[in-house]
Parts: structure tokens; C-alpha cells; sequence
């Protein structure tokens, strides 16, 4: 897809839930693992990463890890990655 020049998107980083068909979504590992495999793949303009904060249990000062949770996230999952 990324040769073609589609975007891929990543969301929803912080989220585990169960989709509508009971299909668990990626976790956030598992993002950073296929985000990884695309680099890898030179697909890095290509990448989307985005996350929302539409519920309020998303922000810090309701306990939810805040608005840069997708970059503290995927920092982690970075490092000693290369």
C-alpha cells in the first residue's frame, strides 16, 4: 500500500478494546511492531499516527494518560529498537 502511495493510519494507541465482531484490536505493541515493518519497508512518508481524546477519561486530569499519549507510547516502544 505505501509503494502505491496510500497512507496508513494508526490510532486509537492506549485503547484495548473488542471490536463489534469480538476481534480484539492491535494492541499498542503490536502497532509498533507493523509501524517498524513499514519503515523498514521505506513506507515512513506514508505513516499517519494519531490519536483522539474524545472521551474525558482520556486526560490527565481524569486519570487517562493525556494528549501526547500516541508519542509517550510509541517512544517507548522505540526505544532499543533502533
Amino acid at each position: 500500500m505505501g509503494k502505491r502511495g496510500d497512507y496508513i493510519s494508526y490510532d486509537l494507541f492506549d485503547t484495548h478494546i473488542m471490536s463489534y465482531d469480538g476481534v480484539f484490536l492491535p494492541c499498542d505493541n503490536e502497532r509498533i511492531k507493523t509501524i517498524i515493518e513499514q519503515i523498514n519497508r521505506g513506507n515512513l512518508k506514508n505513516i499517519l499516527v494519531s490519536h483522539d481524546n474524545c472521551m474525558k477519561i482520556k486526560l490527565t486530569k481524569w486519570g487517562g494518560m493525556g494528549m501526547p499519549t500516541s508519542w509517550k507510547i510509541l517512544s517507548r516502544g522505540y526505544i532499543g529498537r533502533g
